[in-house]
């Protein structure tokens, strides 16, 4: 699925949504000090979507998908969202402690499923929230080069205080996507009428000499490190 494009850029509008761990949960770790892939048990997701639903969404106004962004492969309520938890998109990103999660669209068997599978006969489409890994290819947010920008919005300060490649590595490739000169660190800006204010970061549109690269980021939010990923393309990447 293409997202924006030279003739149409489009700005990708990341939400970064903050939930505590549980007390006395552990994250496992590979040598590297990075989060393991699904080191969030599924009792940590369920108390997160939890959480999630008990949060008010967003407005509207300020987090709508336009059509033909990485978000319109799934099911987007007949109504406006009644909590946080139904609002996310795929491509926005829950932080668990130290753990990336996103939320993502399942048939009645737990299956990741496109809006068109989830559609047919005898298929019953739900949210989940499932943790990142390499895998999880829908949950990737993939951009085109020379004319996106991307846009990350949390409630809490934070900072990307790091950039490189991920995944498989494209010789020749930018060693970082953004133009924009560091440090990376999120703005504060006034929130919606009567809502919390936002911290924001946006990025110049990025660098043609990424496409088709794969880059994990490390956000700093508060004390804790995230870092999930984002591919470029000229076309991007096909899912």
């Amino acid at each position: 699925m293409s997202s924006g494009g030279k003739h149409k850029p489009f700005p990708h509008i990341v939400r970064i949504v903050v939930v505590p761990r549980a007390p006395g949960s552990k994250s496992a770790r590979h040598k590297d000090g990075h989060d393991k892939s699904h080191s969030l048990p599924d009792s940590e997701l369920v108390a997160a979507e939890n959480q999630l639903k008990r949060m008010e969404a967003p407005s509207p106004k300020k987090t709508s998908a336009r059509r033909g962004s990485s978000a319109a492969r799934f099911p987007k309520p007949k109504n406006e969202p009644k909590n946080m938890f139904e609002a996310l998109k795929p491509t926005d990103i829950v932080a668990i402690g130290q753990e990336a999660a996103s939320v993502r669209v399942v048939d009645k068997h737990g299956k990741p499923v496109s809006l068109n599978t989830a559609k047919k006969p005898g298929r019953k489409a739900k949210r989940r929230l499932f943790g990142h890994d390499d895998g999880n290819k829908d949950t990737v947010l993939r951009v085109w080069t020379k004319s996106d920008t991307i846009e990350y919005r949390c409630e809490v300060p934070f900072t990307i205080v790091a950039v490189e490649k991920a995944g498989w590595k494209i010789h020749g490739s930018a060693d970082n996507p953004f133009a924009n000169k560091k440090p990376y660190k999120a703005q504060q800006v006034e929130g919606t009428k009567g809502g919390k204010p936002l911290w924001v970061w946006k990025s110049s549109p990025l660098r043609a000499t990424a496409n088709n690269q794969q880059y994990k980021m490390t956000f700093k939010i508060g004390k804790e490190l995230v870092d999930p990923d984002v591919v470029c393309g000229d076309p991007p990447p096909s899912s």
